[in-house]
This record gives structure tokens, C-alpha cells and sequence, in this order.
């Protein structure tokens, strides 16, 4: 059975006060650990998260992340995107967003910015984070890394931290197919690795050495494959009645039932931990006892969703 991890990567969607509600319904609905980052509600998430966890023994788990910093807020990012389009030339600006468009098959990344691993940044970033979350980082993940960004230097700064205790262990949260090779980079010291697992996405067949494997996006990033799926049984009368005929009287029917089945695979994965989230308080504590569940799916209702997975897969592309 996964471990289901909160995730704090939507505080940026809710209005500035309600992430202390969520953490507190969180809390309420089970959740001990804890998955953030610097980058997260615009460098406000790691704070929130601090100042939540203050003062509780029974936390299970704290994992923050390095590389990437803070983003502008959204409406400064809108004015920056309306300057851009007033000053651009049309080719110019068409190759500009042609750079953030995925190529044909493929799903977005989830981040496109280039990771910031000098050792003057990574270990400002680690002071900085363990400062806001009172210090206490169990784990501590090279957020988008590349493989040619674990320098040696990098290495030796990293094995440091844990050696001292600043941080419980190391690893990478980055794109699938940089894993691996990010991995690879790292060593044994890599004992970590967050990887992306919605139904649509590619796994990675993490190595031996990697203890602590977290899956996220079950939902695919942004709930992407979630919409993607029900888009099939929108438009294919004959795959929602068997739908529907599967998931009758068990706790996938209905119309959230389809996101419930997603976030129930995590039995059915190679990972220890599974994160998930929400920008809903009614909608937290259903994500806690589908993620934490340690029942795989009825076989037909896994057969059902493996033929929507299918139907999509084989779908052409309309990037």
C-alpha cells in the first residue's frame, strides 16, 4: 500500500488564505507527510507549510526540493505575456511559443525552466528551506535536473547536508526521461526519486538502490489524462455503458468515479508514496482514502480503464 503524500504545488490556485484550511482538512483526513518546494505558490508555499507543521510530533515526512526558484505571480506573469505580444514581431513570437509546445505523442512538461545547481545556489536554497520549514527536511529533491547538471561538486555539497543530518536523504523529481540518467549521475547517494504515473505517462523502472519511490500526477499533470479519458466516454456510447456497467454499486460509479479509479492505481504501482492534491477541501479527504487504499482495482474495472488508456493512446495527436 502507497503512502499518500499531500502535495502543496496548488496553494498558487486558491485564494491567500485558504492553504491553512486545506493543510488543517488534510491533517484531519490522515495525511502525515508532506511534499513542497521553493517554486510552489510563487515561493509562499514552503512557509505555509512551516508554520502548519510547527509544534506536531506526528509528522511522517517533509520533502522539499532545489534547483528551481519562485516564478512571478500570475497577474505580473499576464503583463509580462501582454508586453510580449505587443513588442513581438509574429515569427518571433510564434518561435517563442513553439519552444513550450510538446512535440507530437508527447505530454507537456511539467516545467520547462532550466534548474538553478551551482553549489552557491543549492546550498542558499537548503539554508533558506530549512529555515521555513523549521528544520525539518526528510528529503531533499533536485527539482527538473538533467543528468548533466550533477556535477561532482554538486555530489559532494549533497553528500554533506545528509552527513550532517540537514537533510534525511537525496534524489531527483524531474522529467521520466531525464530520470534515469539523473539517477545514474547521482549514484548511491540517490535514494529518492519522484516520477510522474498517470495513466498516459511512460514509467521509469527506478533501480534497486532507490528506496523511496513517489508517484505523482495520477491524474496526469493538471488532471490532463483524467479529461483526456472522459473525453472518451463523452464521445463513445458504447465504452460509457460498459463504463458504467463495471462500476456499478462499487465506489467508482457515479461522475467522479473515473478520477477515484486514478487515483486508487497507486496499489498497482511500483512506488511507496503517492502525492496528491487538491484546490477543494470536500475533495481531500476522498483523495486520501483512494490514494491510500491497499486494494488493487476490480479486475474489470481495471480492464475497463486499461481499454479507455488504449482508445487514447491510439488517438493522433493534436499538438
Amino acid at each position: 500500500m502507497p503512502v499518500a503524500v499531500f502535495g502543496t504545488a496548488q496553494f498558487a490556485d486558491v485564494p491567500r488564505d485558504a492553504p491553512q484550511h486545506l493543510l488543517q482538512v488534510a491533517w484531519d483526513a490522515g495525511f502525515r507527510r508532506f511534499d513542497t518546494a521553493p517554486l510552489y505558490a510563487f515561493g509562499q508555499a514552503e512557509e505555509v507549510l512551516g508554520r502548519f507543521l510547527a509544534g506536531r510530533d506526528d509528522v511522517q515526512g517533509v520533502t522539499t526540493k532545489v534547483g528551481l526558484a519562485p516564478q512571478p505571480d500570475r497577474p505580473l506573469r499576464r503583463r509580462v505575456v501582454g508586453v510580449a505580444k505587443a513588442a513581438l514581431p509574429a515569427p518571433l513570437l510564434a518561435r517563442a511559443k513553439g519552444v513550450l509546445r510538446p512535440a507530437p505523442g508527447q505530454s507537456a512538461p511539467r516545467e520547462m525552466a532550466s534548474g538553478r545547481f551551482g553549489v552557491t545556489e543549492v546550498r542558499s536554497s537548503v539554508e533558506t528551506s530549512l529555515r521555513r520549514l523549521g528544520g525539518r527536511v526528510d528529503r531533499l529533491l533536485l527539482h527538473e535536473v538533467r543528468p548533466h547538471d550533477v556535477t561532482t561538486e554538486l555530489l559532494d555539497l549533497l553528500a554533506g547536508v545528509v552527513e550532517r543530518g540537514d537533510v534525511g536523504s537525496v534524489g531527483v523529481a524531474t522529467q521520466n526521461h531525464d530520470t534515469l540518467g539523473a539517477l545514474a549521475a547521482g549514484g548511491e547517494l540517490f535514494t529518492a526519486a519522484n516520477t510522474a504515473v498517470g495513466p498516459l505517462h511512460t514509467p521509469v523502472a527506478l533501480p534497486d538502490h532507490v528506496v523511496a519511490r513517489t508517484g505523482h500526477g495520477l491524474l496526469g499533470g493538471g488532471g490532463e489524462h483524467l479529461r483526456r479519458l472522459q473525453a472518451v466516454l463523452a464521445d463513445d456510447p458504447t465504452r460509457a455503458q460498459r463504463w458504467q456497467e463495471v462500476t456499478r454499486d462499487t465506489e467508482f460509479a457515479g461522475p467522479r468515479g473515473l478520477g477515484h479509479a486514478l487515483l486508487a492505481r497507486g496499489a498497482e504501482l511500483d512506488v511507496t508514496e503517492v502525492i496528491v492534491g487538491s484546490t477543494t477541501e470536500r475533495n481531500v479527504a476522498p483523495a486520501f482514502a483512494f490514494a491510500h487504499r491497499d486494494d488493487v482495482l476490480p479486475e474489470p474495472v481495471s480492464a475497463a480503464l486499461a481499454d479507455l488508456v488504449q482508445v487514447v493512446r491510439a488517438l493522433p495527436s493534436t499538438d
